[in-house]
């Protein structure tokens, strides 16, 4: 199918909010291939009108971007006659202000943008919406007016079975409207040395580094990891500290970390470095990715690292299991065990060299699996089809 199409036309992408995490990142990435390769006109707009580390992401692929700067709940007439819930009304200026940009397409990321999308959808005169499921729905339980207005969405996606799942049994979603794509990862050189990102962080060049790439917020459970790495930091028979590395947004989770970590007396070997516009940098100055997190759709966190050619340990959760390949399985910890993590953790600081050799294995898992082109032009396929429909 031509990508013709999609030529020109006028895509918005939703966000909740320009934090830097794993869906926000997707999206950019998905935007970055519409507008390179499929040549929409893209735009990234965040509900909030707080800035964040995804302007300079954006910045990085030409990419337009900006937060709702809108602080007036006035809109124009036309749209407020139309206008027939109060939920819709609450949106009105973001109504008003996507209006103005004539979008054919709207595509939303993250629940917060999902949820306003099905509201918005009917008054900006958009000719398709898009759902993208990027977690399975952990703890939430959707109202019946969010399920009676999902029945209005053109189309969903996630990248994982269990996202699907969450589509099917929590929204009613007919089966027939969620295509499974996977994530598409991009891989940029280094802009420094491992040398000089070690010591912008006081990293020793010999010591065995660790790195999670995740927002420190509750539902990524770093408070297991800090357990298993107080594990690690009390073994005796280790010749020289390692070092775990903390890259993600100080969230809601940041100051109750720093605490549990002095309280744990891991705190010298634990770096707070915040939000990493590049990343690359980081997987190429570690060792080792972990990641603990209890509720995943398909984790950029793990399948980046991957992609740099990074061993991995991770949780023991249908869409990581599906995510990483058969030869990482006996990687995978069971959530919340920080003992079994441990040992896990600890077998790559004392095998070094068997570490070294997954990484790269996982390097062309990650090239052959979750490719730029490849899955960009699936996602692309599958709108341009819908859109033609419509």
């Amino acid at each position: 199918m031509s990508s013709q199409i999609l030529f020109n036309k006028k895509i918005i992408i939703l966000l909740p909010s320009f934090i830097l995490g794993g869906a926000e990142r997707q999206a950019v990435i998905l935007g970055h291939y519409l507008q390179t390769i499929c040549h929409a006109r893209v735009l990234l707009y965040s509900l909030s009108q707080s800035k964040g580390g995804l302007e300079g992401y954006c910045k990085k692929f030409s990419l337009p971007c900006r937060v709702n700067e809108n602080r007036s709940r006035s809109i124009t007439s036309k749209i407020l006659n139309t206008i027939r819930y109060g939920k819709a009304r609450a949106y009105g200026a973001i109504i008003n202000d996507i209006y103005k940009e004539e979008p054919q397409i709207l595509i939303s990321f993250v629940l917060r943008a999902n949820q306003v999308a099905v509201c918005i959808q009917k008054y900006i005169d958009v000719k398709l919406t898009i759902w993208n499921q990027r977690d399975e729905g952990f703890g939430f339980s959707p109202p019946q007016s969010l399920i009676d207005l999902a029945s209005n969405v053109s189309y969903f996606f996630t990248n994982s079975a269990g996202g699907q799942k969450f589509l099917i049994e929590a929204l009613k979603v007919n089966a027939s409207k969620i295509s499974i794509s996977p994530n598409l990862l991009i891989k940029e050189r280094p802009t420094i040395s491992r040398i000089e990102w070690r010591k912008l962080y006081y990293v020793p060049l010999s010591s065995f580094c660790v790195v999670m790439v995740a927002n420190l917020h509750n539902r990524k459970d770093h408070r297991t990891l800090f357990h298993a790495w107080k594990r690690i930091i009390e073994d005796q028979g280790l010749k020289e500290q390692p070092i775990l590395i903390l890259a993600g947004h100080l969230d809601n989770q940041a100051d109750e970390l720093v605490k549990l970590a002095n309280q744990l007396g891991i705190y010298s070997s634990v770096r707070f470095i915040g939000q990493q516009l590049d990343i690359q940098n980081v997987y190429q100055s570690c060792d080792l990715c972990v990641f603990s997190s209890n509720s995943e759709g398909m984790p950029n966190g793990v399948i980046e690292a991957m992609l740099y050619g990074l061993p991995i340990v991770a949780t023991d959760i249908p869409s990581i299991r599906n995510s990483v390949g058969d030869h990482n399985r006996q990687w995978l910890f069971t959530s919340g065990q920080a003992d079994e993590l441990a040992k896990k953790i600890s077998h790559f600081i004392n095998n070094r060299d068997e570490g070294v050799a997954l990484g790269r294995a996982n390097e062309k898992f990650a090239e052959d699996n979750y490719d730029f082109l490849n899955s960009g032009r699936k996602y692309a396929a599958k709108l341009m089809e819908l859109y033609e429909r419509k």
